[in-house]
């Protein structure tokens, strides 16, 4: 009897907090979610990170600019 209210406990427990998690996850889904950024700016980033060159970054940007 003791082991059977102890499991019904923690189940209930167990259940609360998945409940919680849940609407906490949800909610996250219910904000407006944050835009990605373009691709001129990304390209601008790289370059300034160093992880590409001048050359590939002219380059890069008038591809960009062609495509548009």
């Amino acid at each position: 009897m003791m082991l059977s209210m102890l499991v019904f406990w923690v189940l209930v427990i167990a259940a609360i907090i998945h409940f919680v998690r849940w609407a906490a996850g949800s909610s996250e889904l219910s904000e407006p979610t944050k835009t990605a950024e373009s691709a001129p700016d990304i390209l601008q980033k790289r370059y300034a990170n160093g992880e590409i060159s001048r050359e590939q970054y002219q380059q890069m940007r008038q591809d960009l600019k062609e495509v548009k």
